[in-house]
């Protein structure tokens, strides 16, 4: 990968989400590149020091009391500053050390967005069978529907252009209704399912919808990609996760038959 120079590190933001990663937070930020223009830690009300660790370091925290994955880069993405921004997370599941080339990379191709593989380099046993086909059926719908060789839609690793969150700038989210072909495509399902519990609130799917046709989706208190991981990271019974299964499943068809 090209050098990254450290122009570019200053006009780089990393965002990592955070509950409760006081024991490897301290580690990621330390194996992240010197000289970015900042660290962003959105932590969810962690209650072991992981804000201390954070700060003592020189992140930057924002303490995001609204639970969900998504939620946190959502709040994230509105704080940083950055031209260039990299997103992990903070228990030292992807090489933090690798995003200067990354960044350089992004420049030197003049690309818009970086998303990385975990799989390639996964041990066998990291992940059981059916959830490595629940991810290959979202990256094959990634693949499908803009033609890019994406190999693990759900990693949490990625390096994009500030400019990518201004994509459909006159389009608001609007709610879809459980009655929705999105759920009766091939599995007929009640709703958006809820895969991994947070808290009380009830799941929504947000989508953005040009003349009537779904251009792209937002799952809400509903963690489908938690489902699709194995049973020991998030503890979710069978039957949670064969929701998620079939939820995956059903964007597959509805992208490819909509």
């Amino acid at each position: 990968m090209p050098p990254v120079t450290l122009d570019l590190l200053a006009r780089t933001s990393v965002v990592i989400p955070t509950l409760n990663e006081a024991a490897s937070i301290g580690k990621v930020i330390e194996e992240l590149p010197k000289g970015l223009l900042e660290v962003l830690i959105v932590d969810g009300n962690s209650t072991d020091g992981t804000q201390s660790e954070a700060q003592a370091r020189g992140a930057r925290v924002v303490v995001e009391p609204r639970k969900g994955y998504g939620r946190a880069y959502k709040t994230g993405f509105l704080e940083a500053r950055g031209a260039f921004i990299a997103t992990l997370d903070g228990d030292l599941t992807y090489p933090a050390e690798r995003v200067g080339e990354l960044v350089g990379r992004l420049d030197e191709g003049r690309l818009d967005f970086i998303t990385c593989d975990r799989l390639t380099t996964l041990r066998r046993e990291a992940m059981s069978g059916k959830h490595r086909f629940g991810n290959f059926v979202l990256s094959l719908t990634t693949r499908v529907l803009f033609g890019v060789p994406v190999r693990d839609s759900q990693s949490g690793m990625w390096v994009f252009r500030r400019e990518v969150l201004k994509i459909f700038p006159d389009k608001e989210l609007v709610e879809l209704p459980n009655d929705h072909p999105i759920y009766r495509c091939f599995y007929r399902l009640p709703g958006l399912p809820k895969i991994h519990e947070h808290d009380a609130l009830p799941p929504q799917c947000f989508a953005i919808v040009d003349r009537g046709r779904v251009l792209m989706i937002y799952t809400y208190q509903s963690d489908i990609g938690d489902g699709l991981e194995d049973p020991d990271v998030h503890k979710d019974p069978p039957e949670k996760r064969e929701a998620a299964m079939r939820m995956a499943v059903n964007i597959l068809i509805y992208a490819m038959t909509h």
